[in-house]
């Protein structure tokens, strides 16, 4: 082998051992397996280099320090106190009151020159997801709940003012079944 293999070998050897060092630490501490040494045989084995190789190749003349793993004991509260399960959040919704409704599609007779199916925010707008609000009464990314059904305020529009928000549909046909309609309209905090 040359000097420059050498090196390569040396440090594709420390890299390795700094992936699988952690791993095996791990899992020693996992398994309650009793405490031994951490080596580089694996890695030696890799690159086929011999340990002494690896030593003499190194900066320093001291020999290598092994890490010796040892295994945790836990208490039983400690232990107990691992299996407890995350508790679900319920969102809290504020009433934003009455809002009218309408609908809009990214076709140009909605959207005008904005007839790309992109929003405001940048988004795809989708149906039964993407709504068009006024963003000094919804700020803009808020989670809002119309008759049931969770919505993103992702789009404005030159319409859209105060308590009126426009729902996106995909086809303009379905944006006019739709019509107007007011419902109540809260909001995700």
């Amino acid at each position: 082998m040359t000097r420059d293999e050498k090196r390569m070998a040396l440090i594709s050897a420390i890299l390795l051992l700094a992936i699988i060092t952690p791993l095996m630490i791990l899992w020693d501490h996992k398994r309650d397996v009793e405490t031994r040494p951490v080596t580089a045989h694996v890695a030696r084995a890799s690159v086929g280099v011999s340990r002494d190789e690896i030593l003499m190749d190194m900066p320093t003349a001291e020999p290598m320090e092994l890490l010796q793993v040892q295994p945790t004991e836990e208490t039983p509260e400690e232990t107990t106190a691992h299996t407890e399960e995350p508790q679900s959040v319920e969102p809290v919704l504020e009433s934003l009151g009455t809002f009218k409704l309408t609908a809009y599609c990214p076709c140009s007779k909605c959207c005008g020159e904005w007839a790309d199916g992109i929003t405001y925010t940048g988004t795809i707008a989708t149906a039964d997801r993407t709504v068009a609000v006024d963003p000094s009464v919804i700020p803009l990314g808020s989670t809002l709940y119309i008759n049931g059904q969770a919505y993103i305020a992702e789009d404005i529009g030159g319409a859209i003012k105060n308590n009126r928000i426009d729902v996106f549909f995909d086809t303009h046909e379905a944006a006019l079944q739709f019509g107007v309609l007011y419902a109540d309209v809260a909001i995700q905090r």
